[in-house]
C-alpha cells in the first residue's frame, strides 16, 4: 500500500516523502552503511535516483567505499564490484562524486 501512495505523488514530492523518511530513520538509529540483498542504502538510493537521500546517508556516515556486487551486471571485462563512490561517478558524473566524497 505504501509504494502506491508514492506512485500517486508528483516526483518532486515522492524525493521529499522519501527524504524526510529517510532523515527520521537516521535520527532514530539507522545505520547509513546498512545493505539487504548484498545493496547498501547508498547504493540503493543512488541507483535509483534519489541524489538528496544519497548525500543525506553519506552526511550520515554511510561508507562511499563500502563495496557491493554491481546490479546490474557488468560488461564482460568489467569488475563485478563496485563502491559507493564509483556507482556516483558512473551514474552522475564526476562533479557530484566530487561533492559526494567531500561531504563524506
Amino acid at each position: 500500500m505504501q509504494s502506491r501512495l508514492l506512485l500517486r505523488l508528483p516526483r518532486a514530492q515522492t524525493v521529499d516523502v522519501l527524504l524526510t523518511i529517510l532523515e527520521i530513520f537516521l535520527a532514530r538509529g539507522f545505520d547509513a552503511s546498512a545493505t539487504i540483498h548484498n545493496q547498501s542504502a547508498l547504493h540503493m538510493a543512488l541507483y535509483r535516483g534519489h541524489e538528496k537521500c544519497a548525500f543525506a546517508l553519506v552526511r550520515a556516515g554511510a561508507d562511499i567505499y563500502q563495496t557491493v556486487t554491481r546490479s546490474p551486471a557488468p560488461e564482460e571485462g568489467d569488475e563485478n564490484v563496485w563502491t559507493g563512490l564509483e556507482a556516483c561517478r558512473d551514474m552522475y558524473g564526476n562533479k557530484t562524486a566530487f561533492r559526494l566524497e567531500q561531504a563524506a
